[in-house]
């Protein structure tokens, strides 16, 4: 049956699908559970994405699967060659399962680290093995945040962060809810501060994967978010990952 995996005809009806199943099953009834969420109950993406990610930590046992555990260190290193200093105020949203923060937190000086998630169960897990690598709770801030709407809300005035970290979030946020979020982030941004984020750039993916949970943008259209939002966007050259590239924001 490989022959038949491997045939043209296969990959037509898969057509930048994982598979025929997912094209004509999968991601129909995915498209109609997020109608239903947004367009009949008047929900936001938050909302419906949320429940995905928390659906998937509970089926998983809430344990990290692979892949997921060692992008710590890789983040460190870069954030270090960027100009990450201890003594800076740090976001990471979207933090997850806290991969990130398991090096940060430690690098970072007291308090100085703050993550924010939409999915309750991966704070969990997040909560749950910084405490087994005996990083000290009150060390660090994680938030649970159920509205981009609000995110500015969430923070002290007296919380200016210097860099804000977003790895594999904007992949997976609709374009009007990127434009909330940057909207938010100037009010919590310090004067010098920058924004670091990843997205699936449509210039280097020659095959775009129709997911409900995956958007990828051009060039031009981040950078109208970014002007429209006051900041000047610039492409990361020194992040590894050609299909996935970093892009850094600073105030005009």
């Amino acid at each position: 049956m490989m022959w038949l995996k491997n045939s043209p005809l296969f990959n037509y009806l898969r057509s930048g699908h994982d598979s025929i199943r997912y094209k004509f099953f999968y991601y129909p009834l995915d498209k109609l559970k997020l109608f239903f969420y947004t367009k009949i109950l008047n929900k936001s993406w938050v909302d419906f994405y949320s429940k995905r990610l928390d659906k998937f930590v509970i089926e998983n046992n809430y344990q990290i699967i692979k892949g997921y555990d060692d992008w710590g260190v890789k983040d460190l290193e870069f954030l270090k060659q960027n100009g990450l200093k201890p003594e800076n105020f740090f976001l990471d949203f979207g933090c997850g399962f806290g991969r990130s923060g398991i090096e940060l937190i430690p690098y970072l000086n007291k308090k100085n680290y703050y993550g924010l998630e939409i999915s309750r169960a991966r704070l969990e897990v997040a909560k749950k093995i910084l405490n087994s690598k005996n990083i000290d709770q009150n060390n660090y801030t994680l938030v649970y945040n159920n509205s981009n709407l609000n995110i500015s809300k969430i923070f002290s005035e007296n919380v200016k962060f210097d860099f804000i970290y977003l790895n594999s979030v904007f992949t997976h946020t609709p374009y009007k809810d990127i434009d909330i979020i940057l909207n938010q982030f100037t009010e919590i941004l310090s004067k010098n501060g920058k924004i670091i984020f990843s997205a699936l750039l449509k210039e280097r993916n020659l095959k775009i994967k129709k997911t409900i949970k995956d958007y990828y943008y051009t060039y031009d259209e981040l950078d109208e978010l970014a002007k429209k939002n006051g900041f000047n966007l610039e492409i990361m050259k020194d992040w590894p990952v050609h299909r996935t590239p970093m892009f850094k924001l600073k105030r005009v």
